[in-house]
């Protein structure tokens, strides 16, 4: 199970594209048969990522870009419950290879908008009346939807299994359940659907948006995109906003456990009110922050511009952070 988290999807997005192109479980040959789909992949099995301000549910990217307009004017089409898709084909035709029923009967139909719509208003009642709950569940893969796997039809199986809303802290969070989600296309329309229909849940219900979860059984990437996916990471990185920490991070990491299981374990006084401290904390913590910066940079007969100099900063740094939340 790979785990993603940030305050926007944007961050998320490019983090969880490179993760799949980079650093895959499986990389292989396409099983499904039901449409003409290129036979290389790369997967992960089981991403959770977790977006803490919903509302930032875009990316920015001129290589992978989104038609939001499109985005938009489907989630509208869902939240109106209509099962006619002719609605969008006029203007984007593609869409209906995914709901043509070949061989299926005539009313048949997996989309997702009459679904929800018809389970929404039970899920506002049970969260009036008990906002606890655990029960506010919305089904999205109904058993009958298993007629596809034998039928001649281009049809649509659908990705999302279900929707849970919880109320938690006054705030609406919604875990969204994926069988599957092609990384490079899919998932940055469902990532705007969910979370669009969250905020509107979030609305009716008169609270505020909370966190967005959105978990993946088969996170996918097809042979088709992959100089895509690597052009997009490109441009992603080379725009600032993508420069990729996570080695420096790890690096913080391995101090900081370092730190606890040696000198702050091993002690016999307690660095708590030092570090945490309303009266000690502020100057302890800046005044070790500032030595350790100044190590960095002088010629004093340690190690000049050493990294763990400015790692045991950032330390100190993230411990001031600790204590003026707590004094808040």
């Amino acid at each position: 199970m790979r785990y993603f988290k940030g305050n926007n999807y944007n961050y998320v997005y490019h983090k969880i594209l490179r993760t799949v192109l980079k650093n895959p479980d499986f990389i292989g040959g396409s099983t499904m048969q039901s449409r003409k789909i290129d036979s290389n992949y790369r997967e992960i099995v089981g991403i959770t990522f977790v977006i803490e301000n919903p509302v930032k549910n875009r990316i920015y990217n001129s290589v992978r870009s989104v038609d939001y307009d499109y985005a938009e004017k489907y989630y509208n089409f869902l939240i109106s419950g209509e099962n006619n898709i002719d609605v969008l084909a006029e203007d984007y035709p593609k869409i209906k290879e995914f709901v043509n029923r070949g061989s299926l009967p005539e009313n048949f139909s997996t989309l997702y908008g009459p679904r929800i719509l018809d389970q929404l208003p039970n899920i506002l009642k049970l969260l009036k009346e008990k906002p606890t709950s655990r029960w506010a569940t919305i089904n999205v893969l109904y058993r009958e939807d298993k007629k596809i796997w034998d039928a001649k039809t281009t049809m649509e199986y659908p990705c999302c299994m279900n929707l849970q809303f919880f109320i938690r802290e006054n705030k609406l969070q919604l875990v969204v359940n994926m069988r599957s989600n092609n990384i490079f296309s899919t998932v940055c329309y469902d990532v705007y659907l969910f979370t669009k229909l969250q905020s509107h849940v979030a609305d009716l219900l008169k609270i505020k948006t909370g966190k967005y979860i959105h978990q993946i059984n088969s996170a996918h990437l097809y042979g088709k995109d992959y100089e895509r996916a690597k052009s997009t990471i490109k441009k992603y990185d080379k725009s600032g906003v993508g420069i990729n920490l996570d080695s420096q991070v790890d690096q913080l990491k391995k101090l900081i456990d370092k730190n606890y299981l040696g000198k702050y374990n091993k002690s016999e006084i307690d660095p708590k009110p030092y570090i945490l401290g309303k009266k000690l904390g502020m100057g302890f913590n800046i005044g070790n922050s500032i030595k350790y910066l100044s190590r960095y940079v002088s010629n004093s007969g340690l190690k000049r511009y050493n990294e763990e100099d400015l790692l045991k900063s950032i330390h100190y740094i993230l411990f001031e952070i600790k204590r003026r939340s707590i004094e808040k």
